[in-house]
């Protein structure tokens, strides 16, 4: 029907979003000034992700090495990060937590070239939704471990995360393959 090739394939995810304004709004009218501050800040975090995981692929597309584009992300992070943590308290650096700090650095650097090489070479969109997995890892860690007990946003958190990461796979280019042909010995 010649009717249906001219809707947008993205019709369903904005049916969908618009289900959602509803309870969104409601929950930000919960939420209050500081919720709403930050749900902002959260946006403002992810576009701002957003834009430096799409410079960190062009910069890799260009043959910048992944370990010079990992030294400059790490150094604007950095700077990015002072200046609004100066304000803070600071705890010294001390032998007892030097080897732990220690760590976060060595296999947050490992991570960060890991990531670089994903954003570079890979599916942008799967790597993004499976960066986010992290959270979820981390989070049954927590339970494992420390016998963390998470709240309910938690859990919904968890399977929005869950459901990301299976539409972006779903999403991507060629995810949705044609079977394979029946061998027969006829």
């Amino acid at each position: 029907d010649l009717v249906a090739l001219q809707v947008p394939l993205h019709q369903p995810l904005v049916a969908l979003d618009r289900r959602l304004d509803q309870p969104g709004a409601q929950l930000l009218d919960r939420l209050g000034q500081l919720g709403r501050d930050l749900v902002r800040v959260g946006l403002a975090s992810g576009a701002v992700s957003a834009v430096a995981y799409w410079n960190v692929r062009a910069l890799v597309r260009a043959q910048e090495p992944e370990a010079r584009v990992v030294f400059y992300f790490g150094v604007f992070a950095f700077l990015g990060s002072l200046v609004w943590m100066a304000p803070q308290s600071w705890h010294p650096v001390t032998l007892a937590n030097a080897p732990v700090l220690a760590g976060v650095g060595v296999f947050g650097g490992i991570g960060q070239l890991a990531m670089t090489r994903a954003y570079g070479q890979g599916s942008t969109l799967v790597t993004a939704a499976l960066s986010y997995s992290g959270i979820v890892f981390s989070s049954v860690l927590g339970i494992a471990i420390w016998g963390d007990a998470l709240p309910f946003a938690a859990w919904v958190g968890i399977g929005l995360i869950v459901a990301a990461g299976i539409i972006a796979i779903q999403l991507q280019p060629g995810s949705r393959k044609e079977p394979a042909p029946q061998i027969t010995n006829d």
